[in-house]
């Protein structure tokens, strides 16, 4: 997959990550994974200038992955977390994901 750093504002995919997604956090690499699909050879994948990767489809444009890199060290107000390409519900999740990380 071709990789290059972005600006997260950058405008590259059409709609945000959307609808039922699944998410899990590797501690050892202190990655967050929000899939809504497996990784496939065609997806195009964007690392951001947030070390934020967006994966989304080239046909549709739709992001259908999110790797948020050095999750721990992140705040709930952390810029790049506020301009995540994903809908309402998952940007939720990220936050409360934070919230928890930090409160623990």
């Amino acid at each position: 997959m071709d990789h290059h750093r972005i600006p997260l504002a950058h405008e590259a995919w059409a709609e945000p990550l959307q609808g039922l997604v699944t998410w899990r956090f590797d501690p050892p690499s202190d990655i967050l994974y929000l899939d809504a699909c497996p990784a496939y050879p065609e997806q195009i994948g964007l690392e951001t200038e947030n070390d934020i990767v967006v994966y989304w489809n080239p046909s549709t444009g739709a992001v259908e992955r999110v790797m948020i890199l050095w999750v721990s060290r992140r705040q709930p107000g952390d810029a790049g977390i506020a301009m995540l390409p994903v809908d309402g519900p998952i940007r939720d999740l990220v936050l409360n994901f934070l919230r928890y990380a930090h409160a623990a």
